[in-house]
This record gives C-alpha cells, sequence and structure tokens, in this order.
C-alpha cells in the first residue's frame, strides 16, 4: 500500500511540474503587472511591514485554457518560499474576463504567496470572496470597497 501511495504522488507531482513547464514555455511579457507589484507593496508597507522587492522578477501572461490539467487555474505562483524571486503567471483568457477588483483579487493572491509566503485559505473557509481563497470564477464581480475590506483583513492577519 505504501508503494502504491508514493507512486500515486509521483505521478501527481510530475503532472504538476509538466504543468508548470507548459505555463512557463508557452509564457509571453506584458507591461500591465507592475501597478499591481507597485500598490501591493504601497500597501504591505502601509500595514508596517516592509518585505524587500527581489531583483528577480518574472510576472508574464500565459495561455492556461490550452495547457491540459491548467484549465481551471487563473494563476500559479512559484517563488513561494523563496524571497529573491517573485514569479507568477496570469492565465490571459482568466484576465480578460476579469474587472478592476477581479484583477487586483488575482494578483494580491498571487503576491501574497510570493512576496509574504501566504498559504491558500482552506477550501471549507466560508470566506469566498477573502483574498487568500483558492478558488473564484472569473466571472464573479467583486467590488473595490469589498476587495480592500479583505486585503485589510489579510495584512492585519498576517500581522498577527
Amino acid at each position: 500500500m505504501k508503494k502504491i501511495l508514493i507512486l500515486f504522488i509521483l505521478i501527481i507531482s510530475c503532472s504538476s511540474n509538466q504543468n508548470y513547464n507548459d505555463i512557463i514555455e508557452k509564457s509571453f511579457d506584458s507591461d500591465e503587472f507592475d501597478v499591481y507589484v507597485d500598490k501591493f507593496y504601497r500597501d504591505v508597507n502601509n500595514y508596517g511591514f516592509y518585505p524587500v522587492k527581489p531583483e528577480k522578477l518574472i510576472i508574464k501572461f500565459s495561455y492556461f485554457d490550452r495547457i491540459k490539467h491548467a484549465t481551471h487555474l487563473h494563476g500559479v505562483s512559484l517563488g513561494y518560499n523563496d524571497d529573491d524571486l517573485i514569479e507568477i503567471y496570469i492565465n490571459k483568457s482568466s484576465w480578460d474576463d476579469l474587472d478592476k477588483a477581479g484583477k487586483f483579487r488575482l494578483m494580491y493572491h498571487e503576491l501574497g504567496h510570493d512576496v509574504l509566503n501566504l498559504d491558500d485559505l482552506e477550501e471549507t473557509n466560508t470566506e469566498l470572496d477573502a483574498i487568500m481563497y483558492p478558488a473564484f470564477s472569473a466571472n464573479q464581480k467583486l467590488k473595490m470597497d469589498v476587495f480592500i475590506e479583505n486585503l485589510n483583513t489579510m495584512l492585519e492577519s498576517y500581522v498577527k
């Protein structure tokens, strides 16, 4: 039974790594993300903590909906627990469907992983609009004031 479990974990890990490799391979640059990164650091600084902005910053688009087993993802952060790197890939198709608050939510979610090393909330959490909630619909409309409230909640919990 233990051998089967290890094999299953290896298969899932290899599949996930291949998805990431496909996402990275098919990614392309955009200048749309600078405003979100700059605003994220200002917001974090306003809460009294000052993470260092790494020199290596990779934020790119990729069409996840063209990659097997990645069609359900809106974004991926690969710089988690690496303070010398921000590496984020955003699904261009999802991005195009998001409103202003949705774009902020997606970017702050991924930056929360890469900059603050935050984990996703449990899917059993009832705060579906929370920034670190692991799933949301690109069609879900969120008001900016709700996003700001959720940002305050996220940063207050990070301080504790």
